[in-house]
């Protein structure tokens, strides 16, 4: 069963947090305008995040690209973890793009 006590804690609350920033801050952009996030590594690089998802309690999974434009997985604790998030702007050359956040659904605060 799922501990609604510890949900705070949880990889879902911080992709959860995480999707009602990039959709709040989605929303005051002009049409031409995206948000990009970038996850930050120790070792100084740095990955587009270009989907999150749970990986067990405390663990994200991080599809995105390297800077050279690869493509890239990154399993790791969500305490280990720093983002950088900007505004782009879109071009014909560049489209929008969506960035995909999974997790499970927050739990019912009924009783």
């Amino acid at each position: 069963m799922y501990d609604t006590k510890l949900h705070d804690r949880s990889s879902a609350a911080f992709i959860d947090a995480l999707r009602v920033l990039e959709m709040s801050w989605e929303t005051q952009l002009p049409p031409d305008s995206q948000i990009a996030i970038y996850v930050l590594l120790p070792n100084r690089k740095e990955l587009r995040l270009s989907v999150i998802s749970e990986q067990g309690f405390n663990g994200v999974l991080i599809e995105g690209y390297d800077e050279n434009g690869e493509q890239c997985v990154l399993i790791a604790h969500q305490a280990t973890l720093q983002f950088f998030c900007k505004v782009e702007n879109v071009t014909p050359d560049r489209p929008k793009r969506q960035i995909g956040f999974d997790a499970h659904p927050l739990p019912s605060k009924e009783p």
